[in-house]
């Protein structure tokens, strides 16, 4: 720790009978030069304490105080949070930093700050930590996680960490290592192509370098850690943006050339694991129902959920026959799946959207009401019966001529 100047001392000394804000404005300022941010915390709330009236040393509760009074303390105490948790993260300390930026009510400002955060090679594992498992800025974890320490890593922390965060946070993650394992693969097949035949491919998608050149493909032949390969195909199932859906589809192209013993099988309904994802993109990716490729995916996913029983493979294959139908634009569809295929009172992964939110996109109101009637479910009938009375009454205000703003009905 930092010897203090023996004049600050002096100063507070001479300073604390006369100037006690003046005193301890300069000893904070002092502790900030320093480096001692977490004393200039503590300084900082005796600063809180001093203005409000209250005993420097104060041994009281927020519960004895009065609303007013509590709402300062509070308020007061969460911008020395700001002030010493913004100079801990600029002094490369994100784990203290995080100790007190994460009492903050408003994390805009704190994820604005992770994710322009560079951190250094001591503190980039505490900058992951709070990054991914805190999920400040899970994108700039990530990034950190592939630069320095490679796609194994990111491949078991995305498994571990990123199951609890919000969908959100996956569908943001999920490109980055789509894209790195893509582009690994790329650099390999053309490395081989280009030594094998003395030229690199004209080709840039993976699927149009391997289409005639079965050379590539032997019984113990790979170009990327295939069990890497199986795990970023999977991470792509909720991937909806089109280009990272191609690159899913490209990895599964290459996947499905490999010997057997690397084609490693997956959960029900993916269980052939690159066939499956494949159907899954391709149908995703076209999303028209008159599409060989919708149809296709429409009809294997619907046989998954008819012939996989619940009791053996849960609601898995029902939900993602849901999630296709819905994805796809095609909710009052989903809907009806999910009465013919998922038992009431199921157990969901959330998956698929649920009931109530494919009727708000379809308008089928009185299907979720029946629905509900048909499991017992009050709630989820009472959800139906009131919004379709709620839409009832906005068309009839429309025809009155009265002015509605559905809006104030959200």
């Amino acid at each position: 720790m930092p010897v203090m100047d023996s004049k600050i001392f002096d100063e507070l000394r001479t300073s604390a009978a006369t100037d006690p804000t003046a005193a301890l404005q300069r000893l904070i300022e002092c502790l900030l030069e320093q480096r001692q941010f977490h004393q200039a915390f503590d300084a900082s709330l005796m600063a809180i304490r001093l203005r409000l009236g209250l005993p420097v040393i104060w041994t009281g509760k927020l519960d004895d105080v009065d609303d007013k009074l509590r709402t300062e303390i509070e308020e007061g105490y969460l911008d020395a949070c700001r002030m010493v948790g913004f100079r801990l993260l600029e002094a490369d300390q994100p784990g203290d930093a995080w100790y007190y930026l994460r009492h903050l009510t408003d994390r805009r400002e704190t994820t604005s700050c992770f994710e322009n955060y560079t951190p250094g090679d001591e503190s980039r594992e505490d900058y992951i930590n709070v990054a991914v498992h805190e999920g400040v800025a899970p994108v700039a974890g990530f990034r950190q996680v592939l630069d320095h320490y490679g796609i194994c890593n990111a491949i078991t922390l995305f498994d571990s960490a990123m199951s609890q965060q919000p969908r959100e946070q996956r569908l943001a993650v999920a490109p980055l290592l789509i894209a790195d394992l893509h582009a690994q693969l790329q650099t390999n097949l053309r490395s081989e192509i280009q030594q094998q035949s003395g030229s690199p491919p004209a080709e840039s998608m993976i699927a149009d370098m391997i289409a005639d050149r079965d050379w590539l493909f032997g019984e113990h032949a790979y170009h990327v850690d295939t069990s890497h390969l199986s795990a970023v195909v999977r991470f792509a199932r909720e991937v909806e943006a089109a280009d990272v859906l191609r690159l899913a589809l490209d990895l599964c192209r290459y996947g499905l050339r490999l010997d057997k013993q690397f084609q490693f099988a997956s959960e029900e309904p993916f269980a052939d694991t690159y066939t499956a994802h494949a159907v899954w993109f391709e149908g995703l990716l076209s999303a028209n129902s008159k599409s060989a490729a919708w149809q296709t995916a429409r009809d294997y996913f619907r046989a998954k959920a008819e012939n996989l029983s619940y009791e053996e493979h849960g609601a898995g294959p029902a939900e993602v026959y849901v999630a296709f139908l819905a994805k796809t634009g095609h909710p009052r569809d989903a809907l009806t799946a999910i009465r013919q295929f998922i038992p009431a009172g199921a157990a969901t992964s959330g998956f698929a959207p649920a009931a109530a939110e494919l009727a708000a996109a379809s308008g089928e109101y009185d299907l979720l009401a029946e629905i509900g009637a048909e499991r017992n479910e009050i709630v989820t009938f009472a959800t139906g019966v009131l919004a379709a009375a709620q839409k009832e009454s906005v068309h009839s205000n429309r025809g009155s001529g009265m002015r509605i703003d559905e809006t104030d009905l959200l």
